[in-house]
């Protein structure tokens, strides 16, 4: 592997590598939230008007992750800052 490269220059914003961490508890308010909403419908003789989180970004902020979005670099190539950005 060390001669992998990237195949488009794009990165992370900030230093963080990965939004593992942030994707995990953003998850974890998701399945937490729907797991309420359907006891909350099963211990009620109504059907009440409960809406249940369709998509992640009802629950969470993607941009409250800590890599903060990406950023495209462009063709520099031979440069030392660009060769190394595009190692993997």
């Amino acid at each position: 592997m060390s001669r992998s490269r990237k195949h488009i220059p794009i990165s992370g914003i900030t230093g963080d590598n990965s939004e593992k961490k942030d994707k995990r508890i953003a998850n974890k308010k998701l399945r937490t939230r729907t797991r309420d909403l359907l006891r909350a419908v099963l211990h009620t003789d109504e059907e009440g008007d409960l809406v249940f989180p369709d998509h992640l970004h009802e629950v969470s902020n993607p941009y409250d992750g800590s890599k903060d979005g990406k950023h495209y670099y462009g063709e520099h190539e031979g440069e030392d800052w660009y060769d190394k950005m595009m190692r993997k």
